[in-house]
């Protein structure tokens, strides 16, 4: 490996181990009235990576050179119909190809110990963030009869938050040494904190998953999913009797409770009405439908004017069949990956950020989430990560008994 080569590896590893303190800094600054650095910086390791992987093997080049020609004929063919919002139609694209191009750096490049590193810093940040936030620092995403509600921390894409926070909790259950217990009850709280209810119900699923395929014992497994459903039950009773007046509470419930949800009125509370956008956009394509439009898509599309948030429903509207087969197999590739590893933790959480990703926005075309996403998918069985707290916990208590 030459010094050039050694010196793009450490810029891009630092990068990545400070990747969500950039994005505090950035969400700081926009606040303050100015531009997203963080986004050059994010286009500047992409790029980083791309000159890395292709100085590296044959093969990358080819599937490089195949994404940026993918994005020239969608500009191209976007220029045509006059798409409005071509902008966005284009960096959307771009976060999706880039995602790839991280995976592909993550996969060849990162040591065991570096990506323990970048997982531990990170997952570290994102907590400050959060526990920040709920003390009145930063963004609060929701507002209900006067009141904030959750919060994002300093970040500023709000609606990416929840997907890194997955993706980033199950790098941390996956690779933790010390006892789970503590953090599956903490995760569960920093949920709550968050407070979208995607994440919340999705951060339980994982949790979940991580319990049920870390126990062989097929007694114990049984034993495990009665005591998620009891669990969960006891939680709706305690939530009733006790937390009917905690605000968050008080929104989960108005969203439940509004008249004009629909025939899915459940699903449409859970997903914050975008439910209702699909019968739009599909009445929109259908009147403009021709057959370039089935392979390309309409670009961009504003809904009600909110865009769709429905990740595989938005590639194939704004995208067409093409880029439905691009995400359908590299989504393909990862399972098979895992399945070769039998990696059950792993292959489970790739169906479910694919389930995910039906119904909220803001998963296949992450950025900001997509670099733990990539890490989710490497091998991760070599990396344990230890932060002691068993020994901290101790130590309290001897304190406490003197």
């Amino acid at each position: 490996m030459n010094r050039n080569s050694i010196f793009i590896n450490y810029i891009i590893y630092i990068g990545l181990l400070f990747y969500l303190l950039i994005d505090t800094i950035a969400g700081i600054l926009i606040s303050k009235g100015f531009p997203n650095i963080g986004l050059l910086i994010k286009v500047f390791l992409i790029l980083l990576m791309i000159i890395n992987v292709s100085s590296k093997n044959f093969f990358y080049p080819v599937i490089i050179s195949f994404f940026f020609s993918l994005l020239f004929i969608y500009a191209v063919y976007w220029f045509f119909i006059d798409n409005k919002f071509f902008s966005i139609s284009f960096s959307n694209l771009f976060k999706i190809f880039a995602v790839m191009i991280i995976f592909i750096y993550c996969k060849n490049e990162l040591s065991d110990d570096q990506i323990s590193q970048i997982i531990k810093v990170n997952y570290i940040i994102f907590v400050a963030n959060i526990l920040l936030g709920s003390l009145g620092f930063g963004n609060n995403p929701y507002k209900y009869n006067g009141e904030t509600v959750g919060t994002n921390g300093f970040f500023y894409s709000g609606n990416e938050i929840t997907y890194t926070y997955i993706c980033l909790l199950f790098l941390i259950i996956y690779t933790n040494r010390d006892r789970k217990t503590l953090f599956y009850l903490f995760n569960i709280f920093l949920s709550v904190l968050i407070g979208t209810k995607t994440g919340m119900l999705v951060v339980l699923l994982v949790l979940f998953s991580d319990m049920y395929f870390s126990t062989k014992n097929i007694i114990k497994k049984r034993l495990l999913i009665i005591a998620f459903i009891v669990s969960i039950t006891l939680l709706f009773f305690l939530i009733k009797k006790f937390l009917m007046n905690n605000i968050l509470v008080q929104m989960i419930i108005f969203k439940f409770n509004q008249s004009n949800r629909g025939s899915f009125s459940i699903l449409n509370a859970l997903l914050s009405g975008r439910i209702e956008r699909i019968p739009v956009i599909r009445e929109i394509y259908t009147s403009s439908w021709s057959f370039i439009k089935y392979l390309m898509g309409l670009g961009f599309v504003e809904v009600n004017k909110h865009p769709l948030e429905m990740d595989f429903f938005e590639m194939f509207y704004y995208y067409g069949i093409f880029g439905v087969i691009v995400l359908i197999i590299f989504y393909i590739y990862l399972l098979i990956n895992a399945y070769k590893r039998r990696d059950l933790k792993q292959f489970s959480f790739i169906i479910i950020t694919i389930i995910v990703s039906f119904f909220v926005g803001h998963v296949t075309y992450s950025v900001m989430g997509g670099v733990f996403f990539c890490l989710c998918n490497r091998n991760l069985k070599n990396i344990r990560i230890n932060f002691g707290i068993k020994k901290k916990v101790n130590k309290v208590f001897i304190l406490l008994y003197k």
